[in-house]
Protein backbone atom coordinates (compact mmCIF):
# COMPACT_ATOMS: atom_id res chain seq x y z
CA UNK A 1 0.00 0.00 0.00
CA UNK A 2 1.06 3.56 -0.65
CA UNK A 3 0.83 6.16 2.12
CA UNK A 4 -2.60 7.32 0.95
CA UNK A 5 -3.83 3.75 0.63
CA UNK A 6 -2.59 2.94 4.13
CA UNK A 7 -4.41 5.94 5.61
CA UNK A 8 -7.60 5.04 3.72
CA UNK A 9 -7.23 1.45 4.92
CA UNK A 10 -6.98 2.54 8.55
CA UNK A 11 -10.10 4.68 8.31
CA UNK A 12 -12.00 1.79 6.73
CA UNK A 13 -11.40 -0.61 9.64
CA UNK A 14 -14.55 -1.91 11.35
CA UNK A 15 -13.18 -4.83 13.41
CA UNK A 16 -14.19 -5.57 16.98
CA UNK A 17 -11.71 -4.81 19.77
CA UNK A 18 -9.11 -7.46 20.55
CA UNK A 19 -8.35 -8.71 24.04
CA UNK A 20 -5.14 -7.57 25.71
CA UNK A 21 -3.74 -11.09 25.25
CA UNK A 22 -4.48 -10.97 21.51
CA UNK A 23 -2.84 -7.55 21.17
CA UNK A 24 0.29 -8.76 22.95
CA UNK A 25 0.31 -11.76 20.63
CA UNK A 26 0.22 -9.45 17.59
CA UNK A 27 3.19 -7.51 18.95
CA UNK A 28 5.02 -10.79 19.57
CA UNK A 29 4.48 -11.88 15.98
CA UNK A 30 6.04 -8.61 14.85
CA UNK A 31 9.04 -9.27 17.08
CA UNK A 32 8.15 -6.47 19.47
CA UNK A 33 8.54 -7.12 23.19
CA UNK A 34 6.92 -4.54 25.43
CA UNK A 35 9.44 -5.42 28.12
CA UNK A 36 12.08 -3.57 26.06
CA UNK A 37 10.40 -0.22 26.66
CA UNK A 38 10.44 2.19 29.57
CA UNK A 39 6.90 3.52 29.35
CA UNK A 40 5.08 6.52 30.78
CA UNK A 41 1.32 5.90 30.62
CA UNK A 42 -1.05 8.90 30.70
CA UNK A 43 -4.83 9.01 31.22
CA UNK A 44 -7.30 11.77 32.04
CA UNK A 45 -10.07 13.87 30.52
CA UNK A 46 -8.24 17.13 29.86
CA UNK A 47 -4.55 17.92 29.62
CA UNK A 48 -3.28 14.54 28.42
CA UNK A 49 -1.88 15.81 25.15
CA UNK A 50 -0.17 18.82 26.70
CA UNK A 51 1.28 16.62 29.45
CA UNK A 52 2.67 14.20 26.84
CA UNK A 53 4.16 17.14 24.94
CA UNK A 54 5.80 18.74 27.98
CA UNK A 55 7.25 15.52 29.38
CA UNK A 56 8.51 14.49 25.96
CA UNK A 57 10.19 17.86 25.48
CA UNK A 58 11.85 17.69 28.90
CA UNK A 59 13.15 14.16 28.36
CA UNK A 60 14.44 15.08 24.89
CA UNK A 61 16.26 18.08 26.42
CA UNK A 62 17.77 15.64 28.92
CA UNK A 63 19.22 13.63 26.02
CA UNK A 64 16.70 10.80 25.73
CA UNK A 65 15.24 9.43 22.51
CA UNK A 66 11.52 9.74 23.26
CA UNK A 67 8.74 7.96 21.41
CA UNK A 68 5.17 9.20 21.84
CA UNK A 69 1.83 7.72 20.82
CA UNK A 70 -0.91 10.33 21.18
CA UNK A 71 -4.38 11.12 19.87
CA UNK A 72 -6.24 12.62 18.19
CA UNK A 73 -4.21 14.33 15.49
CA UNK A 74 -4.71 17.93 14.47
CA UNK A 75 -3.95 17.92 10.74
CA UNK A 76 -2.21 14.67 9.75
CA UNK A 77 -2.48 11.16 11.14
CA UNK A 78 1.35 10.93 11.32
CA UNK A 79 1.24 13.30 14.30
CA UNK A 80 0.08 10.40 16.48
CA UNK A 81 3.44 8.60 16.25
CA UNK A 82 6.56 10.67 16.95
CA UNK A 83 10.19 10.47 18.00
CA UNK A 84 11.37 13.57 19.91
CA UNK A 85 8.35 15.43 18.58
CA UNK A 86 9.01 14.58 14.91
CA UNK A 87 6.15 12.63 13.28
CA UNK A 88 6.75 9.38 11.43
CA UNK A 89 7.36 10.05 7.72
CA UNK A 90 4.81 9.12 5.06
CA UNK A 91 7.09 6.36 3.72
CA UNK A 92 7.66 4.91 7.20
CA UNK A 93 3.94 5.13 7.99
CA UNK A 94 3.07 3.15 4.86
CA UNK A 95 5.73 0.54 5.59
CA UNK A 96 4.51 0.08 9.18
CA UNK A 97 0.90 -0.27 8.00
CA UNK A 98 1.90 -2.87 5.42
CA UNK A 99 3.82 -4.93 7.95
CA UNK A 100 0.97 -4.88 10.45
CA UNK A 101 -1.53 -5.77 7.70
CA UNK A 102 0.64 -8.76 6.70
CA UNK A 103 0.05 -10.27 10.16
CA UNK A 104 -3.52 -10.95 9.02
CA UNK A 105 -5.24 -10.01 12.29
CA UNK A 106 -8.29 -7.73 12.15
CA UNK A 107 -7.94 -4.82 14.55
CA UNK A 108 -9.65 -1.50 15.18
CA UNK A 109 -8.30 1.79 13.82
CA UNK A 110 -6.81 2.75 17.19
CA UNK A 111 -5.36 -0.72 17.91
CA UNK A 112 -3.67 -0.81 14.52
CA UNK A 113 -2.09 2.59 15.06
CA UNK A 114 -0.89 1.55 18.51
CA UNK A 115 0.75 -1.59 17.14
CA UNK A 116 2.37 0.48 14.38
CA UNK A 117 3.68 2.87 17.03
CA UNK A 118 5.24 0.11 19.12
CA UNK A 119 6.89 -1.34 16.00
CA UNK A 120 8.24 2.09 15.10
CA UNK A 121 9.58 2.76 18.61
CA UNK A 122 11.24 -0.64 18.65
CA UNK A 123 13.05 -0.09 15.38
CA UNK A 124 14.02 3.48 16.25
CA UNK A 125 15.35 2.27 19.61
CA UNK A 126 13.43 4.75 21.74
CA UNK A 127 14.84 5.17 25.25
CA UNK A 128 11.51 6.13 26.81
CA UNK A 129 8.01 5.83 25.34
CA UNK A 130 5.02 8.00 26.26
CA UNK A 131 1.64 6.38 25.68
CA UNK A 132 -1.60 8.38 25.88
CA UNK A 133 -4.84 6.47 26.43
CA UNK A 134 -7.61 6.72 23.86
CA UNK A 135 -10.76 6.53 26.00
CA UNK A 136 -10.74 5.85 29.73
CA UNK A 137 -7.91 3.65 30.95
CA UNK A 138 -8.95 0.34 32.47
CA UNK A 139 -10.40 -1.10 29.25
CA UNK A 140 -8.44 1.03 26.79
CA UNK A 141 -6.22 -0.99 24.47
CA UNK A 142 -3.15 0.96 25.63
CA UNK A 143 -3.58 -0.73 29.01
CA UNK A 144 -1.66 -3.76 27.78
CA UNK A 145 1.27 -2.05 29.54
CA UNK A 146 2.39 -4.31 32.38
CA UNK A 147 4.92 -2.25 34.35
CA UNK A 148 5.10 1.43 33.37
CA UNK A 149 7.80 3.67 34.75
CA UNK A 150 4.97 5.84 36.08
CA UNK A 151 1.25 6.28 35.45
CA UNK A 152 -0.03 9.87 35.19
CA UNK A 153 -3.65 10.94 35.59
CA UNK A 154 -4.52 14.47 34.52
CA UNK A 155 -7.73 16.44 35.12
CA UNK A 156 -10.88 14.31 35.22
CA UNK A 157 -14.31 15.56 34.22
CA UNK A 158 -17.40 14.32 32.42
CA UNK A 159 -16.74 12.87 28.97
CA UNK A 160 -17.68 9.63 27.19
CA UNK A 161 -20.22 8.91 29.95
CA UNK A 162 -21.83 6.06 27.98
CA UNK A 163 -18.53 4.18 28.08
CA UNK A 164 -16.96 5.34 31.34
CA UNK A 165 -19.87 5.90 33.71
CA UNK A 166 -22.27 8.67 34.67
CA UNK A 167 -20.53 9.80 37.84
CA UNK A 168 -17.09 11.30 38.46
CA UNK A 169 -16.33 8.39 40.79
CA UNK A 170 -17.07 5.84 38.06
CA UNK A 171 -15.03 7.79 35.51
CA UNK A 172 -12.15 8.11 37.99
CA UNK A 173 -12.09 4.34 38.48
CA UNK A 174 -11.81 3.84 34.74
CA UNK A 175 -8.95 6.32 34.45
CA UNK A 176 -7.18 4.80 37.47
CA UNK A 177 -7.19 1.45 35.70
CA UNK A 178 -3.78 2.37 34.27
CA UNK A 179 -2.19 2.28 37.75
CA UNK A 180 -0.16 -0.92 38.13
CA UNK A 181 1.10 -2.76 41.19
CA UNK A 182 4.26 -1.22 42.66
CA UNK A 183 4.50 1.36 39.83
CA UNK A 184 4.41 5.03 40.88
CA UNK A 185 1.26 7.03 40.14
CA UNK A 186 1.01 10.80 39.61
CA UNK A 187 -2.21 12.79 39.96
CA UNK A 188 -2.71 16.52 39.56
CA UNK A 189 -5.32 19.25 39.50
CA UNK A 190 -8.41 17.34 40.57
CA UNK A 191 -11.24 17.56 43.07
CA UNK A 192 -11.17 15.94 46.48
CA UNK A 193 -13.63 13.30 45.26
CA UNK A 194 -11.31 12.33 42.41
CA UNK A 195 -8.30 12.42 44.73
CA UNK A 196 -9.95 10.07 47.22
CA UNK A 197 -10.86 7.53 44.54
CA UNK A 198 -7.48 7.55 42.78
CA UNK A 199 -5.55 7.45 46.09
CA UNK A 200 -7.60 4.47 47.25
CA UNK A 201 -6.75 2.55 44.08
CA UNK A 202 -3.07 3.53 44.23
CA UNK A 203 -2.87 2.34 47.86
CA UNK A 204 -4.56 -0.95 46.95
CA UNK A 205 -1.90 -1.51 44.27
CA UNK A 206 0.99 -0.46 46.53
CA UNK A 207 1.81 2.31 44.07
CA UNK A 208 3.87 5.23 45.38
CA UNK A 209 1.51 8.20 45.08
CA UNK A 210 2.55 11.71 44.02
CA UNK A 211 -0.16 14.37 44.09
CA UNK A 212 -0.02 18.01 43.05
CA UNK A 213 -2.79 19.92 44.72
CA UNK A 214 -2.23 23.67 44.83
CA UNK A 215 1.49 24.47 44.80
CA UNK A 216 2.73 27.92 45.77
CA UNK A 217 2.59 29.70 42.44
CA UNK A 218 3.76 33.15 41.36
CA UNK A 219 3.02 34.25 37.80
CA UNK A 220 5.72 36.71 36.78
CA UNK A 221 4.17 37.59 33.41
CA UNK A 222 1.46 36.30 31.07
CA UNK A 223 0.28 37.40 27.64
CA UNK A 224 -0.51 35.82 24.29
CA UNK A 225 3.19 35.13 23.71
CA UNK A 226 3.30 32.85 26.76
CA UNK A 227 4.05 33.11 30.45
CA UNK A 228 6.79 33.13 33.06
CA UNK A 229 6.15 31.68 36.51
CA UNK A 230 7.86 30.45 39.65
CA UNK A 231 6.48 27.53 41.65
CA UNK A 232 7.22 25.62 44.81
CA UNK A 233 5.72 22.44 46.28
CA UNK A 234 6.77 19.59 48.53
CA UNK A 235 8.31 17.95 45.44
CA UNK A 236 10.05 20.80 43.61
CA UNK A 237 11.17 24.43 43.58
CA UNK A 238 11.62 26.30 40.28
CA UNK A 239 12.04 29.95 39.42
CA UNK A 240 11.27 31.77 36.18
CA UNK A 241 9.95 28.88 34.12
CA UNK A 242 9.02 30.13 30.68
CA UNK A 243 6.18 28.63 28.62
CA UNK A 244 5.59 29.57 25.00
CA UNK A 245 1.98 28.37 25.15
CA UNK A 246 -0.87 30.77 25.99
CA UNK A 247 -3.39 30.09 28.74
CA UNK A 248 -3.31 29.65 32.52
CA UNK A 249 -4.23 25.99 32.22
CA UNK A 250 -0.86 25.33 30.55
CA UNK A 251 0.79 26.54 33.77
CA UNK A 252 -1.43 24.13 35.68
CA UNK A 253 -0.38 21.31 33.36
CA UNK A 254 3.27 22.26 33.79
CA UNK A 255 2.95 22.01 37.60
CA UNK A 256 1.62 18.46 37.19
CA UNK A 257 4.45 17.65 34.81
CA UNK A 258 6.97 18.87 37.39
CA UNK A 259 5.49 16.36 39.85
CA UNK A 260 5.87 13.64 37.21
CA UNK A 261 9.49 14.67 36.71
CA UNK A 262 10.05 14.33 40.45
CA UNK A 263 8.48 10.85 40.41
CA UNK A 264 10.71 9.81 37.49
CA UNK A 265 13.80 11.05 39.29
CA UNK A 266 12.81 9.01 42.35
CA UNK A 267 13.07 5.82 40.28
CA UNK A 268 16.43 6.73 38.78
CA UNK A 269 15.63 8.60 35.56
CA UNK A 270 18.29 11.29 35.18
CA UNK A 271 16.64 14.64 34.43
CA UNK A 272 18.84 17.69 35.14
CA UNK A 273 17.12 20.88 36.25
CA UNK A 274 18.29 22.80 33.18
CA UNK A 275 16.63 20.15 30.97
CA UNK A 276 13.35 20.80 32.78
CA UNK A 277 13.61 24.55 32.17
CA UNK A 278 14.67 24.13 28.54
CA UNK A 279 12.13 21.40 27.82
CA UNK A 280 9.19 23.41 29.13
CA UNK A 281 10.25 26.50 27.20
CA UNK A 282 10.51 24.47 23.98
CA UNK A 283 7.25 22.58 24.50
CA UNK A 284 4.65 23.49 21.91
CA UNK A 285 1.20 21.94 21.66
CA UNK A 286 -0.70 22.71 18.43
CA UNK A 287 -4.44 23.17 18.68
CA UNK A 288 -4.52 24.10 22.37
CA UNK A 289 -5.12 27.86 22.64
CA UNK A 290 -2.89 28.14 19.60
CA UNK A 291 -2.58 31.58 18.02
CA UNK A 292 -2.52 31.01 14.25
CA UNK A 293 -2.97 34.65 13.21
CA UNK A 294 -2.32 37.91 15.05
CA UNK A 295 -4.01 40.36 12.66
CA UNK A 296 -6.81 39.50 12.80
CA UNK A 297 -6.36 37.51 16.00
CA UNK A 298 -7.38 33.88 15.43
CA UNK A 299 -7.04 31.26 18.18
CA UNK A 300 -7.83 27.58 17.71
CA UNK A 301 -8.54 25.21 20.57
CA UNK A 302 -9.73 21.62 20.84
CA UNK A 303 -12.07 22.38 23.77
CA UNK A 304 -14.98 19.96 23.59
CA UNK A 305 -16.14 19.51 27.18
CA UNK A 306 -17.10 21.73 30.11
CA UNK A 307 -13.75 21.78 31.91
CA UNK A 308 -11.81 22.55 28.75
CA UNK A 309 -14.30 25.27 27.79
CA UNK A 310 -14.02 26.95 31.19
CA UNK A 311 -10.22 26.90 30.96
CA UNK A 312 -10.38 28.41 27.48
CA UNK A 313 -12.86 31.05 28.64
CA UNK A 314 -10.52 32.13 31.45
CA UNK A 315 -7.71 32.58 28.92
CA UNK A 316 -9.93 34.53 26.52
CA UNK A 317 -10.87 37.07 29.20
CA UNK A 318 -7.25 38.20 29.30
CA UNK A 319 -7.06 39.27 25.65
CA UNK A 320 -9.50 42.21 26.08
CA UNK A 321 -11.22 41.76 22.73
CA UNK A 322 -14.70 40.86 21.56
CA UNK A 323 -14.99 37.14 20.82
CA UNK A 324 -16.49 35.68 17.66
CA UNK A 325 -16.85 31.94 18.20
CA UNK A 326 -16.57 29.58 15.23
CA UNK A 327 -18.02 26.31 16.49
CA UNK A 328 -18.46 22.75 15.29
CA UNK A 329 -18.88 19.67 17.43
CA UNK A 330 -18.89 15.92 16.84
CA UNK A 331 -21.87 13.73 17.66
CA UNK A 332 -21.81 12.60 21.28
CA UNK A 333 -19.73 15.56 22.49
CA UNK A 334 -20.90 18.22 24.94
CA UNK A 335 -22.25 21.56 23.80
CA UNK A 336 -19.86 24.13 25.29
CA UNK A 337 -21.08 27.36 23.67
CA UNK A 338 -22.58 28.77 26.89
CA UNK A 339 -19.18 28.61 28.58
CA UNK A 340 -17.40 30.75 25.95
CA UNK A 341 -17.71 34.57 26.36
CA UNK A 342 -18.67 35.22 22.73
CA UNK A 343 -21.14 37.84 21.51
CA UNK A 344 -21.52 36.12 18.11
CA UNK A 345 -21.49 32.37 17.42
CA UNK A 346 -21.08 30.90 13.95
CA UNK A 347 -21.99 27.21 13.90
CA UNK A 348 -20.66 25.07 11.08
CA UNK A 349 -20.99 21.42 10.14
CA UNK A 350 -18.31 18.77 10.61
CA UNK A 351 -18.30 15.37 8.95
CA UNK A 352 -19.74 13.14 11.65
CA UNK A 353 -20.78 16.22 13.57
CA UNK A 354 -23.96 17.43 15.20
CA UNK A 355 -26.60 19.18 13.12
CA UNK A 356 -25.95 22.95 13.47
CA UNK A 357 -29.65 23.79 13.65
CA UNK A 358 -30.17 21.38 16.52
CA UNK A 359 -27.33 23.04 18.43
CA UNK A 360 -28.70 26.52 17.76
CA UNK A 361 -32.13 25.78 19.23
CA UNK A 362 -30.78 25.65 22.78
CA UNK A 363 -28.46 28.67 22.60
CA UNK A 364 -29.44 32.13 23.78
CA UNK A 365 -26.86 34.10 21.78
CA UNK A 366 -26.58 35.71 18.36
CA UNK A 367 -26.29 32.63 16.15
CA UNK A 368 -25.29 32.36 12.50
CA UNK A 369 -25.45 28.97 10.78
CA UNK A 370 -23.14 28.34 7.82
CA UNK A 371 -22.80 24.69 6.91
CA UNK A 372 -19.54 24.84 4.96
CA UNK A 373 -16.40 25.53 6.96
CA UNK A 374 -14.61 27.91 4.57
CA UNK A 375 -17.54 30.37 4.21
CA UNK A 376 -18.11 30.08 7.97
CA UNK A 377 -14.50 31.08 8.63
CA UNK A 378 -14.72 33.93 6.12
CA UNK A 379 -17.85 35.22 7.87
CA UNK A 380 -16.14 35.02 11.28
CA UNK A 381 -13.16 37.01 9.98
CA UNK A 382 -15.48 39.56 8.39
CA UNK A 383 -17.37 40.11 11.66
CA UNK A 384 -14.19 40.21 13.75
CA UNK A 385 -12.30 42.62 11.47
CA UNK A 386 -9.24 43.79 13.43
CA UNK A 387 -10.87 44.66 16.76
CA UNK A 388 -12.09 41.19 17.77
CA UNK A 389 -10.78 37.66 18.18
CA UNK A 390 -12.00 34.67 16.19
CA UNK A 391 -12.00 31.72 18.56
CA UNK A 392 -12.35 28.28 16.95
CA UNK A 393 -13.51 25.49 19.29
CA UNK A 394 -15.65 22.40 19.74
CA UNK A 395 -13.35 19.85 18.14
CA UNK A 396 -9.68 19.36 17.31
CA UNK A 397 -10.89 18.37 13.85
CA UNK A 398 -12.35 21.85 13.30
CA UNK A 399 -9.23 23.46 14.78
CA UNK A 400 -7.07 21.49 12.35
CA UNK A 401 -9.21 22.35 9.33
CA UNK A 402 -9.14 26.06 10.14
CA UNK A 403 -5.39 25.95 10.75
CA UNK A 404 -4.86 24.33 7.34
CA UNK A 405 -6.89 27.07 5.64
CA UNK A 406 -5.12 29.95 7.38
Amino acid sequence: MTYKQSVDYLYSLTADKLSFRELLSVLGRLGVSQDKFRIIHIAGTNGKGTTCCMIGSILAAAGYRVGAFTSPHLMRINERITINGIPVSDAEFAELANRVLDIGVSMTFFETLMVMAYLFFSEKKADIVIIETGIGGLLDCTNIIKTPLISIITRISYDHEKLLGKTITEISRQKAGIIKKNCPAVLYSNTRRVYNEIKKIADYKDAAFFYTGKPELKIESADISGSVFSVQSEFYDYENIRLSMYGAYHIENACGVLTAVHALKQIGVNIPKDAVITGLERAYMPGRMEIISKNPLVIVDGAHNENAAKAAAAALKNINKRIVLLYGVLIGKQNIIDHIPADTVIITRLTGGQEPRNIARSIDKHIIIIDDILPALQKALEIARTDACVFVAGSLRLAGLVKQVI
